[in-house]
């Protein structure tokens, strides 16, 4: 810098460091102005100041370089610094409408985000996909962007929907009354109205008589009743140890009483003792009062029952989850709350709001997943099928970057990649109504409700043609429909709607199985596992209810509410309980804790069904115990942190129990239920009984067959008979040697099928079939067939309900006696014939050694049919 008499320059670092080096002094000139200007910083180590605009520029002015030091540039974590650089708000928080700074500055000098080239800027300042644009369906919240659109108006409306008679488009008739008005002119919810409606077990009745809401709400201090009825002759709230209780309920602190002016309403904190002097042996406090002297407690502590001794309030025992929501830390006289990993504490001190990118909400409707953003509305087409296809329950993968569904048309579990356009498929010939993705044992698991199992699959298989997968829990499921994993405790926990509906677990390899609940239980069709508050939240389609409980099954909560109907699936996500509306047609959210506040996030026309919430910290992650454990096909987890191996179906664990081995060599039983058939394979069948589930089996796959009414098995060609409910054939499902399946129609029936036999020596099949009751027989393959017997010509001791080939030693004992017959008929007779074309005989049944069931040893008899 150039002295002001010209005569010599000095350094720049020199300049206001109160040292004259000019010899005019010049250098130190207007010094003492700046550092008086507002915001100047004063350099640490000397009398230095520099102006606001040089602080953490990056060029260092002041001689110790502090004017540097301490400088702080926005992350995606640490967006802003507010409350006095005491807070670091992080990026996805930022202008999101709730307040996050006690000095509320995230929220100031909002202006709309720019949305990309692939999105449509709303009005509200949200950004939609520009695929959303004139689509029929109002993704902004002001609906503008289906505002101006050019597509003409629907002359009719279709099937479901209703027209809106001034503004003219149609919405779907479930939109009716639902306390959102969808259309423009506000038609759909006008002159609605106030039915009488029967309260449930868990509500109460407003006095109008046409509202209900939850028992829990009742006297909860907050209206929820139109009328206010819900809070109408509810006991007042017990004053704490320090406050004084006035009259109606009114808590005065008691450093206000005996004070000599009337504090409350009714003036009963002044008069009475307030003289008598405070000499009562009290551990913290005493106060004069008109009762006489009294001990009171600093907050954080309650009088013992001795009347002069304090006690800790334990505020997170006593209070719960309202203290904390989710860690919470006793301290005498306080308490403090933390949060877990992933998250960040408010400004309130209780709350914990996760940190890093946006939470996510995907939800499929119909053919196309959504992705809906949680702070800032922004919605995206994620996923696009073919319009006839239905994307039904859904899963991702944030390892891999991969959205995973399960597409009914097609019976299979498809998945893409979230980042490209790849995509591929895991396994086909499947139906589920809920799929989850375990990201740590990086395995897949589905429910089969009609076959009453669980199933799993590695997340890197790919679909050859013939099925990889385990069966992980079957036996006594009756209907298992929703399913949910806590894979850092090797946990899975599922519901089911059959007759006994409950709330099930098991560790991941399908062991330790344990009822969670059964007890007020309708139809729980959703389930979402909330890791912070360890519980498991439900929806119950048949109460409609929102229910909760610990995972070990205790402290159960349930909600009775209104706007549950028909809910598919459900995710929790810091304090809320979001879940898909299928008669509504809509994704709504509510407080998990109270069931109040609804709000209805995404209304569309289509039935949405899977939904999950996505963000990193909602999935943590942590070593896989499958890596080091070498299985040689796949590895489910289990609990304590360990893997287990197990074999597809097909193969069967060697005893290193690692390896998979083919099934070539294992004899196995058939296992039939009404809706499914399981090949038991008895080469590693347990010496004892009393096991949980099933020994090594297959399940064969018999998705599109309601009910079974009559199996049959050919050893030779490894071919399956099968006759169902409404049937008008025979069928049979061939397993090959490579494991692929063939479907086939042997022969057309004209009645019910109740029983079929197989020949095994000429291949040819008998069955019972029809009413009247008959015997016919077809050669194998099905091309000819004969009646053999008839209630019509034959006088049958009853009617013929099993049919079976004798038990013959070998094949040349039955050759050498013919071919016999033996089927049972009502009450309980074995009746046989040996068919050589003429009439049957009547010989006792002991000669077939056909037990009849339930038998107590009485002489039956049989029928032969002579030469």
């Amino acid at each position: 810098m150039p002295c002001r008499d010209g005569t010599e320059c000095v350094a720049q670092d020199y300049v206001c460091d109160g040292e004259k080096d000019c010899a005019d002094g010049s250098d130190e000139d207007g010094c003492a102005q700046l550092c008086d200007a507002p915001e100047a910083f004063h350099c640490a180590s000397s009398t230095m100041c520099v102006g606001a605009n040089e602080r953490c520029d990056g060029v260092p002015q002041c001689p110790d370089a502090s004017d540097e030091m301490g400088c702080w540039s926005p992350t995606q974590d640490c967006a802003l610094r507010c409350d006095a650089a005491t807070r670091c708000v992080p990026k996805s928080w930022l202008c999101d409408g709730h307040a996050d700074c006690l000095d509320h500055t995230d929220e100031q000098g909002c202006v709309p985000k720019k949305c990309s080239p692939s999105e449509f800027p709303c009005h509200s300042g949200q950004c939609v996909a520009l695929a959303l644009r004139c689509d029929g369906d109002p993704d902004c919240r002001d609906g503008s962007d289906e505002e101006g659109c050019a597509v003409p108006r629907p002359l009719l409306c279709r099937p479901g929907e209703v027209v809106c008679p001034h503004s003219g488009e149609c919405v779907p008739e479930a939109w009716r009354c639902d306390g959102v008005a969808d259309c423009r002119d506000s038609t759909d919810e006008q002159d609605c109205p106030l039915e009488e409606q029967q309260c449930g077990e868990r509500q109460w009745g407003c006095s109008r008589g046409h509202e209900c809401i939850p028992d829990a709400w009742r006297c909860d201090r907050e209206r929820d009743c139109s009328d206010g009825s819900d809070e109408a002759g509810c006991q007042p709230t017990p004053c704490l140890s320090h406050e004084y209780p006035c009259g109606l309920g009114i808590c005065l602190n008691a450093s206000l009483v005996c004070s000599g002016h009337q504090d409350c309403a009714d003036g009963s904190d002044e008069g009475g003792n307030c003289s008598l002097p405070c000499q009562r042996p009290c551990s913290q406090l005493c106060y004069p009062s008109p009762q006489g002297p009294r001990c009171w407690c600093a907050p954080g502590y309650q009088l013992a029952e001795d009347g002069m001794s304090c006690v800790d309030v334990d505020e997170c025992t006593e209070q719960g989850k309202e203290t904390c929501s989710q860690i919470c830390l006793n301290a005498p006289g306080t308490y403090s709350c933390g949060c877990l990993s992933g998250y960040l504490l408010e400004p309130d001190g209780r709350i914990c709001k996760l940190s890093g990118p946006e939470p996510m909400l995907l939800v499929a409707v119909q053919s196309e997943v959504l992705s809906y953003g949680l702070r800032s509305g922004r919605e995206e087409v994620l996923l696009t099928t073919d319009k006839e296809r239905t994307v039904f329950s859904l899963d991702f993968d944030l390892v891999e970057r991969k959205i995973f569904w399960m597409d009914l048309a097609t019976e299979s579990i498809s998945w893409r990649s979230l980042d490209s356009s790849k995509k591929g498929t895991l396994v086909k010939g499947v139906r589920s109504d809920c799929i989850a993705v375990d990201w740590l044992g990086r395995n897949l698991y589905w429910t089969d409700g009609v076959a009453g199992q669980v199933l799993a699959t590695s997340l890197g298989t790919a679909w050859r043609g013939k099925p990889e997968y385990t069966v992980v829990l079957d036996g006594d499921l009756d209907q298992p429909h929703s399913l949910v994993l806590q894979p850092l405790a090797g946990m899975l926990y599922w519901s089911e709607v059959g007759n006994q509906p409950r709330l099930m677990e098991a560790t991941m390899d399908g062991r330790r199985q344990r009822v969670l609940l059964a007890q007020g239980l309708g139809w729980p069709t959703a389930l979402a596992l909330d890791l912070p508050t360890s519980r498991l939240f439900w929806l119950d389609e048949k109460l409609g209810s929102v229910g909760s409980t610990h995972l070990d099954g205790t402290d159960v909560k349930v909600l009775q509410l209104r706007w549950v109907q028909s809910p598919f699936a459900a995710a929790v996500c810091e304090d809320q309980l979001y879940w898909s509306e299928r008669k509504a047609w809509s994704v709504q959210q509510v407080d998990k804790a109270t069931g109040k506040n609804r709000t209805v996030l995404l209304k569309r026309h289509g039935q949405p069904h899977g939904l999950q919430v996505m963000h990193p910290a909602l999935r943590l992650a942590a070593p896989n115990p499958c890596t080091a454990r070498g299985c040689s096909h796949l590895c489910l987890l289990s609990s304590r942190h360990a893997g287990q191996c197990r074999c597809p179906i097909g193969l069967t664990l060697a005893a290193d129990e690692t390896t998979c081995l083919p099934l070539h060599t294992s004899a196995f039983a058939l296992l039939v239920s009404p809706a499914a058939v399981m090949q038991v394979y008895l080469k590693d069948m347990p010496r004892t009984a009393g096991g949980q589930g099933l020994p090594p089996h297959r399940a064969l796959p018999l998705a599109k067959v309601v009910r079974l009414t009559a199996v049959d098995y050919m050893v030779k060609d490894k071919s399956l008979y099968f006759a169902e409910v409404g049937g008008d054939s025979i069928g049979m499902l061939r397993l090959k040697d490579s494991g692929r399946l063939s479907w086939k129609k042997v022969v057309a029936v004209e009645g019910m099928v109740v029983s079929l036999a197989l020949d095994w020596l000429s291949g040819n099949l008998y069955w019972i079939e029809g009413q009247p009751t008959s015997i016919r027989v077809a050669t194998a393959g099905g091309r000819w067939v004969l009646m053999l017997l008839s209630r019509g010509c034959r006088a049958l001791p009853g009617w013929p309900s099993a049919l079976a080939p004798p038990p013959c030693a070998s094949s040349q004992q039955q050759a050498a006696a013919g071919l016999v017959l033996q089927w049972s008929v009502q009450p309980w007779t074995a009746v046989a014939a040996e068919w050589c074309g003429a009439e049957p005989t009547l010989l006792p049944a002991s000669l077939l050694g056909v037990p009849a069931p339930g038998s107590t040893g009485q002489t039956r008899s049989v029928v032969r049919l002579a030469v």
